[in-house]
């Protein structure tokens, strides 16, 4: 339900006109774009991450829709004598920030409020025990990222792949911070 909350108020935002319209200003569309983040190290977590985002630019205004996955590598030996410690975190944010382009290079801030829910799981000598909570998180974000469109003649607007450097997290009861590369494709305008 929280998650259908988050998309219904991404797709509104998205929706708004957000300034007043100056009929003699030349009318350009909002850029709308996706990107997948891949981290192998994730500072705060012995982790791999992988992330996802839904955004939206209007002007330079940037609207974004998060979702987030940590999972353990699988670097603990299971002996008897060992616990085996595996933690999960799941997280949906929604993010607003500022984007700024010049030529095929765009470099972007944003910050918002995220929905987690982290899951604890330990495995000593055979029992298993899982504990489970939910709590609110404010995650943050900067890239810069390089793209290149296919436009039409005399159009700053066409689709295209991208390719960046990520630098993302949450402060929250389980904070985290992460350096990745982030690849793209979307409806994208240059200069």
């Amino acid at each position: 339900m929280k998650h259908l909350i988050l998309l219904s108020c991404f797709i509104f935002l998205c929706s708004l006109r957000l300034f007043g319209q100056d009929s003699l200003k030349l009318k350009t569309n909002p850029i709308i774009f996706a990107d997948f983040e891949f981290t192998p190290l994730v500072v705060g977590q012995n982790n791999l991450q992988l992330n996802g985002s839904l955004n939206c630019q209007v002007k330079r205004s940037l609207f974004t829709l998060r979702f987030l996955g940590l999972g353990n590598y699988d670097e603990v030996i299971n002996t008897q004598y060992t616990p085996e410690i595996k933690n999960t975190l799941y997280e949906v944010g929604l993010l607003y920030g500022l984007r700024f382009i010049h030529e095929y290079h765009s470099l972007s801030f944003s910050a918002g409020l995220s929905s987690n829910h982290w899951i604890h799981n330990v495995i000593y000598q055979g029992q298993y025990q899982q504990t489970d909570s939910w709590y609110a998180g404010l995650p943050f974000e900067a890239d810069y990222i390089w793209f290149k469109t296919k436009t039409r003649k005399n159009k700053p607007t066409g689709y295209g792949g991208s390719i960046g450097l990520k630098l993302s997290g949450t402060v929250s009861e389980h904070s985290f911070v992460s350096f990745g590369v982030v690849f793209g494709f979307g409806f994208l305008r240059h200069s």
